[in-house]
């Protein structure tokens, strides 16, 4: 009997399982697409915002690496559910879903105001956490599969159901047993028929416990379960970046799309109409998660680089090196890169003059980590491409060899350049379709991409200093570590073959801080003609404007073409933080008896602080000794500065009218504010006592700090 009672608990619970599935389940498929949508667009941007040099590859990394985790989660739960996502009654994914979408819109705020730096950390978290929420429910829902079959079930009734066949299997196996071994085992017609039953009741049983189609069926006849035809999944290319590809300049390309990890045996094409133009090497597929597929490594794998001047000229014909030896083709050279690429104006000195209103009357004192020489600590570039069609270049480019070369040597030149790229690059200019193949199964973009070939080589770069930021555009605070981020421009940094320095000094004078910039940056910079390197830490003492005077290359190391356009000036502010102090006194206490009858306390308590008047409190209380009287009285105090103090005095009496007054005592506490006074903390809290001779007073005090 107790079995059967178990077999009807469990049957009831199935009910209750299966009745509640069913009723509420909710398709939450194309909000899961949404997502991953959404998720493809904001890995577009944050690839973007690395090329062009506005965050760091370092966030950018971080930021990945959850989104990553998020389509995964979310593909695969796709692609068990045969193409659909589906939630419970009690809404948890979706829920799950909303916040997550949430947070992605956080994401991409943080990407438009440059706010990401600041809240990546806690979104990051938070992210986290949605993505454990997603993967513990989606447990909880077992999809059983056969052929492009699904049944959608709860966790709890596929076990009820396999436990449930476990216990009538077992029965039956006893019964079996019974039969078998009775002492008369004649197989009579009956016996042979009770026989056949039990071996097909045995192996109904069985089967349910390890059939998943037959238990599948089961279930969703019984409207236990949901029964639904799979969809296929397959991989799928939506974007691709960059639309315009420079060889030398750009070393990645990005394909964005969904369900890319279900390819197994990865093959990119560039195409031409039908004809495959190029084909790129194993080596250079360097990420293929769900969402997206990473091409990289050209400069050492396909050799597409930046070929130096000297390269060009040995390479072409000898009649035409007298030619690309002349001013006239270094200037053909220095427009045509100009025009290509947004460089700031390099027609008048970079010296941007401003007079300063300096507020610090001392000399200032940067102090800096390790020592005057920093070593770069972050390092950006910028995709700045300023045309976009192969024809449009092509024909500016004709037009300014011809007005400075004239016709016969710019159509000689113009010939020379295109053969000399092409037998490089392997390659011609133009627009190309791209291609991934999954073995056979061609999976094409529905964006094209434009190769270009570079700007012609010319004999001699030029550096010169575009912009000076302090990092993350966060104006800092005296005394506190900071770091300035310094935007360089650059024409053919391919030609630029050593290291070379920047200097750093400001008005009020301060310790130079000077910076090397090595042949990482350098190379670094070939993609598009700028670099954002970022300072050691340092601190300024004093809070005020400053005019930071920016030299690039002060000892005139590398020969520039110009060495006219090598500073630049720029005034910054650095800030001081000012605090709030907020003083509550919360308890009063009494700590001898100084009456036969109830005491009558008389308190004087006052506080005094820098620019307010003398804050009094007149407490009166009637009470006894030992008891604890609340005060629960507040006042903030703005605008305090390091050396400033705030005094907290008392004194009182116990009245004893119309026999004298008994004095309690009296008691000062002083407060100083020293140059860090919350520790490097927004927000500090701290208790203190006054203790009189015959009372005391328990209060605390909060240290608010903020930046003025």
């Amino acid at each position: 009997m107790k079995k059967f009672k178990i077999l009807r608990l469990l049957l009831i619970i199935l009910f209750l399982n299966g009745c509640g599935l069913i009723s509420g389940l909710k398709d939450l498929t194309q909000t899961a697409n949404n997502i991953l949508e959404n998720i493809n667009s904001i890995t577009s941007q944050i690839d973007s915002k690395v090329e062009s040099g506005e965050i760091t590859q370092e966030l950018a990394d971080l930021v990945d690496g959850r989104l990553d985790k998020l389509a995964e989660v979310i593909e695969s739960t796709i692609e068990n559910g045969g193409g659909f996502v589906f939630d419970r009654a009690n809404g948890t994914i979706d829920n799950v879903f909303q916040n997550v979408s949430l947070l992605l819109d956080q994401i991409k705020t943080g990407i438009l105001d440059e706010s990401l730096p600041n809240i990546i950390d806690q979104i990051s978290l938070q992210m986290q956490n949605n993505i454990n929420l997603i993967s513990s429910n989606v447990e909880d829902i077992i999809v059983l599969t056969f052929g492009n079959t699904f049944v959608l079930v709860d966790k709890a009734v596929n076990s009820i159901i396999i436990i449930s066949s476990v216990i009538l299997l077992a029965i039956g196996l006893l019964i079996f047993v019974i039969m078998l071994f009775r002492k008369d085992r004649s197989l009579t017609t009956l016996r042979i028929i009770g026989l056949v039953f039990m071996v097909i009741y045995l192996g109904f049983f069985t089967s349910i416990i390890f059939s998943s189609r037959l238990r599948g069926n089961i279930i969703a006849g019984f409207d236990f379960g949901k029964k639904y035809d799979g969809i296929k999944l397959s991989p799928k290319i939506a974007s691709v970046y960059p639309e315009t590809f420079v060889f030398g300049k750009n070393d990645k390309i990005f394909l964005y799309g969904k369900h890319l990890n279900k390819i197994d045996t990865l093959r990119v094409v560039l195409k031409s109409g039908e004809q495959v133009k190029f084909t790129f090497p194993a080596s250079t597929i360097i990420v293929k998660s769900q969402n997206r597929i990473v091409l990289g490594n050209f400069k050492k794998t396909v050799n597409w680089i930046l070929f130096p001047y000297e390269s060009f000229k040995t390479a072409i014909n000898p009649e035409l090196r007298s030619l690309v030896s002349s001013q006239g083709y270094f200037r053909f050279a220095d427009e045509t890169n100009d025009v290509m690429f947004r460089n700031a104006s390099t027609t008048a000195t970079a010296v941007h003059p401003i007079v300063p209103h300096i507020a610090p009357t001392t000399p200032s004192v940067i102090t800096e980590t390790p020592s005057t020489v920093s070593l770069i600590t972050g390092l950006r570039y910028a995709t700045n491409l300023n045309v976009f069609r192969v024809d449009e270049k092509n024909n500016q480019n004709v037009l300014r060899a011809n007005t400075i070369l004239g016709v016969n040597q710019a159509n000689r030149l113009i010939t020379q350049l295109k053969s000399f790229f092409l037998e490089k690059y392997l390659l011609p200019e133009g627009d190309y379709g791209i291609v991934a193949y999954n073995c056979r199964e061609e999976i094409e973009s529905p964006q094209l991409i434009t190769i270009f070939n570079p700007p012609p080589p010319a004999p001699k770069p030029d550096i010169y200093p575009m912009d000076l930021t302090w990092t993350g555009n966060i104006q800092p605070a005296n005394k506190v570590k900071t770091t300035l981020d310094i935007k360089l421009g650059f024409s053919h940094p391919e030609e630029i073959s050593r290291e070379f320095k920047i200097r750093i000094t400001s008005t009020p004078p301060t310790t130079p801080i000077e910076t090397t910039i090595g042949k990482g940056v350098i190379a670094a910079a070939q993609t598009a003609n700028q670099a954002i390197v970022t300072t050691s830490s340092f601190s300024i003492d004093n809070s005020g404007e400053y005019l930071f005077k920016v030299e690039v290359d002060p000892n005139n190391l590398i020969s520039e073409k110009r060495e006219d356009n090598n500073t630049l000036l720029k005034r910054l502010t650095v800030r001081k933080y000012i605090y709030d102090v907020t003083v509550t006194y919360i308890s009063f206490e009494s700590t001898k008896n100084l009456d036969k009858r109830r005491d009558e306390y008389r308190i004087d308590i006052r506080t005094t602080a820098s620019g307010y008047a003398p804050w009094v409190i007149n407490y009166d209380m009637d009470g006894d000794p030992g008891n604890i009287y609340p005060i629960s009285n507040s006042m903030e105090f703005r605008n305090q500065q390091p050396g400033n103090v705030i005094i907290l005095s008392t004194s009182g009496y116990e009245e004893d009218s119309p026999d004298p007054n008994d004095y309690m005592g009296a008691f000062t506490k002083v407060i100083n504010l020293s140059e860090n006074p919350t520790s490097n903390l927004d927000f500090q809290e701290r208790e203190f006592v006054l203790v009189a001779a015959h009372y005391k007073i328990k209060g605390k005090y909060i240290i608010k700090r903020r930046l003025q």
